[in-house]
C-alpha cells in the first residue's frame, strides 16, 4: 500500500535542456523559538501535487503517451486530470498551454515507515512556443501564493482579512520569482558548488533527472533494494533491525561520492577511505543483503556508528561483514 504523488517536468519551449522549477512553501513554524529563529535558504523542486484514485471511474480527458505500457503502474486508476490541473494552476498554466504528455518514470519511495511510502509519477510535456508569458498573472500579497486572474480584484479570506490581488500584465512566469528554467547542468552546480545561504535543489528534480546520470556507486547497488539517493552520492537505504515500534527499520546511511580527494592531511587520529557506510545495524536475517552492498562499495571502506544501540551496530559484528571490510 502506498500513495501517491504526479511530479511535471515541463520543457522550454525555447530551449529543450531547461525544465521549470518551483520555489517550495517552506515548512510550518514549530512555536519554538529556537527552531523559527533559523531561516533556510531557497528550495526549488519540479512543481508536484497528490495524485488520488478515481472514485467515479471516469475516463480521463488527459493522454499520457507510454502510460497503457507501463507494467509498474495503472495510470487509469488515478484522476490524472485533477492532479495535473492542480500543478499546472501552481504556475498560472492550463493543460492548453502544453502539447503532448509522457510517462517519463515510475518511482517507488523505499518503506522508511511507519507511514506508507509516496511513489511518484513523473510525467513530461513540453510548454506550447509562446506560452512562456501568462497572461494577468497576481501576487496575493498577504499570503505570498502566486494566483491568477484577468482582472484585479479584492475580497476577503475566511480569518476576515482583506485579500488584495495586483494584475501583473503578460510577464514571464518566473518573473514572479516564484518560477525559473533550470538544466541539469545548473541544477548539479547548485547540488555540488554548495555556499551558505545558498539557494537548494530539491529531491524530486535529483531523483528523475540528475542521478541516473552520475556514475556513483549506487548504482551498482542491487536492484532489488530500494534506497533514496539525496544528494547525488549520499544513499539512504533503509534496513529492518531490532528498533523500537511502530518503527521497523533503521537507515543505513552510504557516502559514495563519484570522485573522492587524496588529500587527507594529519590523519593521525582520522580515518580516510573512499566510502563511508554509518549504523549497519540491521538483523542477522539481512545480513547477507548487507554483505550485498558492501561488495558494490570501494574497498577503501570506512564504518562509522552514531550510538550504541543494537538497531545501529549489530551489522557490524557479524562475522561475513567484517570479513569483507577489513
Amino acid at each position: 500500500m502506498a500513495t501517491h504523488n504526479l511530479a511535471v517536468i515541463l520543457k522550454n519551449p525555447s530551449n529543450d535542456a531547461e525544465f521549470l522549477l518551483l520555489k517550495q512553501t517552506p515548512p510550518p513554524k514549530f512555536s519554538e523559538d529556537q527552531y523559527d529563529s533559523y531561516v533556510d535558504s531557497d528550495l526549488w523542486d519540479l512543481p508536484s501535487t497528490l495524485l488520488n484514485l478515481q472514485h467515479d471511474h471516469s475516463h480521463s480527458g488527459i493522454v499520457i503517451q507510454g502510460a497503457q505500457s507501463s507494467h509498474n503502474i495503472d495510470l487509469t486508476k488515478f484522476d490524472v486530470q485533477l492532479a495535473l490541473t492542480g500543478v499546472l494552476e501552481k504556475l498560472g498554466l492550463t493543460v492548453n498551454d502544453v502539447g503532448e504528455w509522457s510517462l517519463f518514470k515510475y518511482v517507488e519511495e523505499a518503506e522508511f515507515g511507519p507511514e506508507f511510502p509516496v511513489n511518484t509519477v513523473f510525467i513530461m510535456g513540453n510548454l506550447l512556443d509562446g506560452n512562456q508569458n501568462c497572461q494577468g498573472s497576481s501576487e496575493r500579497y498577504n499570503e505570498g501564493i502566486l494566483q491568477y486572474f484577468d482582472t484585479i480584484d479584492s475580497g476577503w479570506s475566511g480569518s476576515g482579512d482583506p485579500v488584495l490581488y495586483r494584475v501583473v500584465p503578460k510577464c514571464s512566469i518566473t518573473c514572479s520569482g516564484l518560477c525559473k528554467w533550470m538544466s541539469t547542468e545548473s541544477c548539479l552546480t547548485w547540488l555540488l558548488e554548495v555556499k551558505p545561504c545558498s539557494d537548494r535543489v530539491g529531491p524530486l528534480v535529483v531523483v528523475a533527472l540528475i542521478n541516473d546520470s552520475l556514475q556513483s556507486a549506487a548504482r551498482t547497488l542491487p536492484p532489488t533494494l530500494r534506497y533514496q539517493e539525496y544528494p547525488p552520492g549520499v544513499v539512504v537505504l533503509p534496513m529492518r533491525s531490532k528498533t523500537r515500534k511502530p518503527f521497523l527499520t533503521t537507515n543505513l546511511v552510504i557516502f559514495a561520492p563519484k570522485q573522492v580527494s587524496d588529500t587527507v592531511g594529519d590523519c593521525r587520529f582520522v580515518a580516510h577511505g573512499d566510502a563511508l557506510i554509518v549504523d549497519p545495524g540491521c538483523r542477522h536475517e539481512y545480513h547477507e543483503e548487507l554483505k550485498q552492498i558492501i561488495a558494490c562499495l570501494p574497498e577503501k571502506l570506512i564504518v562509522f556508528v552514531t550510538h550504541h544501540h543494537l538497531d545501529h551496530v549489530e551489522g557490524q559484528f557479524h562475522k561475513v561483514f567484517l570479513s569483507d571490510i577489513m
